[in-house]
């Protein structure tokens, strides 16, 4: 059986926070957990994070602004990957950003991992890291789906993927089974998923092994992110993002 759930991220209301240096933050919990996914919507100018891993499999997705890391830097719609522990950071931008995890994982800040032994065999030393953004890249049209044009942000031949994908009106968005999962987001214009309406704003989570139920471009197309994650998601190493924003929340009142 194939695990489907849809937010509408129109409809979930935001909260206010103070951070370090006086930047404020706007946050929308999308999916806390519960489920099993994960995911929080964080907007801010001047947002500086310092090193860190997360104990599951993540995808960062930058949805409007930039982001600067030590090495590389994303304009949006751009895309992050790790696996689970693999420390990354610090970076800082203004952004639109989403954090997703296909189950519940923790963030642990390196200042404290530093700190303790039992933390640093944490790290994954060997984990993989994946970054692309959209800017960078020309369309190319996506086999078998006539019509359809697409921008691969991170190869299928990495194990995880991303990519945009547009489709014209009334053209069915590529489906897959996902069996680790995939978060799927509307980017522009609206698709029909059996009648429903997914306007911008939209994102859809998918998980097993059957196929799911496709989503159809609306009259004005379909623009759409899609995110798969691989057997690094199988397995989450403790803590969720409902307990983090709660933590930081406190921290940043202190």
């Amino acid at each position: 059986m194939t695990q489907e759930i849809v937010v509408d991220l129109a409809k979930v209301p935001w909260d206010s926070m103070k951070g370090k240096n006086g930047v404020t933050y706007l946050t929308q919990m999308g999916l806390d957990g519960s489920e099993g996914p994960e995911l929080v919507r964080l907007r801010a100018v001047g947002h500086d994070s310092d090193p860190h891993y997360h104990t599951g499999a993540q995808f960062q997705i930058f949805l409007d602004g930039y982001a600067q890391f030590p090495d590389f830097r994303l304009e949006a719609v751009g895309v992050h990957y790790t696996d689970h522990n693999v420390p990354y950071g610090p970076f800082n931008g203004d952004h639109d950003m989403i954090v997703i995890h296909a189950k519940p994982a923790g963030r642990r800040a390196m200042k404290d991992v530093i700190k303790s032994e039992v933390l640093r065999q944490e790290i994954n030393r060997s984990g993989r890291q994946f970054h692309g953004s959209t800017n960078t890249l020309e369309w190319e049209p996506v086999p078998g789906h006539e019509g359809a044009r697409r921008k691969v942000l991170i190869p299928e031949s990495a194990g995880v993927s991303a990519q945009i994908v547009a489709c014209p009106p009334g053209t069915a968005l590529p489906e897959t089974p996902a069996p680790y999962g995939r978060y799927e987001f509307v980017i522009a214009g609206t698709a029909l998923r059996e009648g429903d309406r997914l306007g911008p704003e939209c994102v859809r989570f998918v998980c097993g092994a059957e196929r799911p139920a496709p989503l159809i471009a609306g009259s004005e197309g379909a623009t759409v992110l899609v995110v798969t994650f691989d057997e690094d998601a199988a397995v989450s190493y403790g803590g969720g993002i409902r307990e983090d924003m709660a933590k930081y929340s406190q921290s940043f009142q202190r």
